[in-house]
């Protein structure tokens, strides 16, 4: 890992998520499982923000230059020069490392729970926190809260990984001239019509909290006595080390 622990996904997934499970009655075995588990979540986001930044920085610095210089042609206007994203393929990258991130929290409510879940499969994993926690817990309403872009991240792995749309995966900019003379720009999109941009810069935030707030909330129900997860505001955060959570003692807290 060569990024330290100013990096957000650091100072949260490792450092805040160990600090965490130090205050839980888990036995140490299962905590150093754990936090050998968030080390792998942690590469896994850090390599998914890798890819995602160069293309969303690519595209926006060719809508940058669209709206100061407007669409270039040739040919007194009959030919269109249409931008070319250099970095498309990183889209691919993302996925991958994201859908493996997801796996990851998912083994993490493996090792905290003694559960044999296996994949990504929040849905399974929702019915039966539904059961055993309740509709209305904190832990099964984030799983409810999220499922919907987490299953479309997954869909859009798994047809790339395993084509079956007849379309292409990914397309990159287009220009039309439309009927009164001006130019329709469609951004670079995934094969369902999704604009590529948009779905990096969502779902690398979405990946972070989700895998930091379901890991944390399934290491509450491991708590020590008292024991709460309070948020620090993120303008009190420490730049050296941003850890989103602090504990404390409940007693303590309400006095």
């Amino acid at each position: 890992m060569d990024v330290g622990t100013s990096n957000p996904i650091v100072a949260r997934i490792i450092i805040g998520l160990s600090e965490a499970a130090d205050f839980t009655t888990l036995p140490k075995a299962t905590k150093d499982k754990l936090l050998e588990n968030c080390h792998e979540i942690a590469e896994y986001l850090i390599n998914a923000e890798k890819a995602a930044r160069p293309l969303m920085d690519e595209i926006n610095s060719i809508m940058a230059d669209l709206n100061v210089n407007g669409v270039q042609t040739q040919a007194d206007g009959r030919c269109i020069n249409l931008p070319h994203t250099a970095t498309i393929e990183n889209s691919r990258l993302f996925l991958k490392y994201a859908k493996q991130a997801l796996s990851g929290v998912a083994r993490n409510f493996k090792i905290i729970f003694n559960k044999p879940y296996q994949g990504p499969h929040f849905h399974k994993i929702k019915a039966e926190f539904n059961t055993v926690f309740g509709p209305e817990d904190k832990l099964t309403l984030l799983i409810t809260e999220d499922e919907t872009w987490i299953k479309q991240l997954i869909e859009l792995r798994n047809e790339d990984e395993h084509p079956s749309s007849g379309r292409p995966f990914l397309s990159d900019f287009d220009i039309n001239r439309t009927p009164n003379g001006t130019y329709g720009i469609t951004l670079p999109l995934f094969f369902n019509g999704t604009a590529i941009n948009n779905i990096l810069e969502v779902y690398s935030y979405n990946l972070l909290t989700f895998s930091e707030e379901a890991t944390a909330l399934a290491l509450e129900k491991h708590f020590m006595p008292n024991i709460v997860i309070l948020e620090i505001p993120e303008k009190d955060r420490d730049p050296e080390i941003p850890k989103r959570y602090r504990f404390g003692l409940k007693t303590k807290l309400t006095e």
